[in-house]
């Protein structure tokens, strides 16, 4: 379901923020070799979102990616920047 249905609009395409150079690499070559076969339906779906306009993949440093603290054990410091930062409290 995308947000249009709900009756939300975007200002412009969704920004995928992304901290891996060889899939932004990927995404902006179109390009899968025998490697990716295990990929290719998802590339397949990301690339065409990509050159439709829908959305947006963007480079984002690791150290500001503000969803770490879901998936990776941060400093204590590191981990309430990041909840701060995601729900405007600590």
């Amino acid at each position: 379901m995308t947000l249009d249905v709900l009756g939300y609009r975007l200002p412009g395409p969704t920004r995928i923020l992304c901290d891996n150079t060889a899939v932004l690499a990927l995404v902006r070559r179109r390009f899968v070799n025998s490697r990716l076969r295990h990929y290719r339906v998802n590339l397949a779906f990301v690339f065409d979102a990509v050159e439709r306009g829908l959305t947006s993949i963007v480079f984002c440093r690791t150290h500001l990616m503000r969803a770490n603290f879901l998936t990776k054990a941060e400093s204590p410091a590191e981990f309430l920047k990041s909840v701060t930062f995601i729900y405007g409290q600590a």
